[in-house]
């Protein structure tokens, strides 16, 4: 029996495919009702590049609880910029302040 062409579309469509068009990918877990997005580009490091996106994990990352998990996509748009909360998986960054002048380096006259 053939696929109809819109599941044909939906099989073919992977991941490398979605980091080229900038989308993020959000997970929803159906249990707990936690949604993670991940940018596309930055699951190819960890994820083969012709992974089907359309299928989720396979349990939640925080409540264990499987077959429940949801894909939905997202185009980000300037809009977002402040609001839209992006997981990043290579780690948390710190950006730290350097002050040249702190109070034992100003002289005293």
């Amino acid at each position: 029996m053939s696929m109809t062409p819109s599941r044909r579309q939906l099989e073919a469509y992977r991941l490398h495919h979605a980091a080229d068009e900038g989308r993020v990918i959000i997970y929803r877990c159906g249990c707990c009702k936690r949604e993670t997005a991940l940018l596309a580009a930055d699951l190819l490091e960890i994820y083969d590049p012709e992974m089907m996106v359309y299928q989720p994990p396979s349990r939640c990352g925080f409540c264990k609880a499987s077959g429940r998990m949801t894909v939905r996509f997202h185009i980000p748009t300037r809009f977002d910029y402040g609001t839209l909360r992006l997981r990043r998986p290579a780690g948390r960054r710190q950006l730290w302040k350097w002050e040249m002048y702190g109070p034992d380096m100003v002289k005293s006259s």
